[in-house]
């Protein structure tokens, strides 16, 4: 997955190239003018509204994808996560850290092209790198004991992350549950042209 999709084309999980800017403006926002997005829980469950009051952190969080062959697809693991990406902000939208790792993979071997086209991450990035279960334990760490809200683009990153680590039999109890998605606060439902989520005063 990227966050280009909608915000700017060079969002992406190398947090040296946020252009974090955006992302931190729409956070900081929502609190200036108290206002709460809400996001219907039948259509995304797990997600929730993108909240500065009640959270200390707003964790900015990306995942590139990398797919697993049919053949030693485990649990529903249709994809694995290749490299994890991730902006911390505080309560008034400033940027207090980054984080970007690489992860080796387990079942995918090597990086498809079209992946590594989109990405420009290699095989021996991931060959090199240390295992989901490492990078999400540091992760945790990074993100730290604050009261954080993971803020993704589309549930799709969350519901990677569960389905990966049950199949990978991955502790995520110290990791945050509360996620929002940007993508249903920024975009239309093109179909209806009504709004997915609604702002209120």
């Amino acid at each position: 997955m990227c966050l280009a999709h909608g915000i700017a084309p060079s969002f992406h999980v190398r947090a040296a190239t946020y252009p974090y800017g955006n992302v931190a403006a729409y956070v900081a926002s929502g609190r200036q003018r108290r206002k709460a997005l809400t996001v219907s829980v039948e259509k995304t469950p797990g997600i929730s509204a993108i909240d500065t009051t009640n959270f200390a952190r707003q964790i900015v969080l990306d995942f590139e994808f990398a797919p697993v062959p049919k053949q030693r697809q485990r649990r529903g693991l249709r994809n694995e996560i290749i490299e994890v990406g991730a902006v911390k902000l505080d309560y008034h939208g400033n940027v207090m850290g980054e984080f970007s790792q690489f992860v080796q993979t387990e079942f995918t071997e090597g990086v498809a092209f079209p992946v590594r086209e989109l990405t420009g991450i290699s095989a021996v990035d991931t060959a090199i790198a240390d295992p989901l279960y490492m990078v999400i334990k540091r992760l945790s760490d990074w993100i730290g004991r604050y009261s954080a809200q993971v803020v993704c683009w589309s549930g799709a990153d969350r519901r990677q992350l569960l389905t990966e680590c049950q199949a990978k039999h991955i502790d995520l109890s110290a990791f945050p549950t509360d996620w929002a998605d940007l993508q249903a606060f920024l975009h239309l439902d093109h179909g209806r042209g009504q709004p997915r989520a609604r702002l209120f005063e």
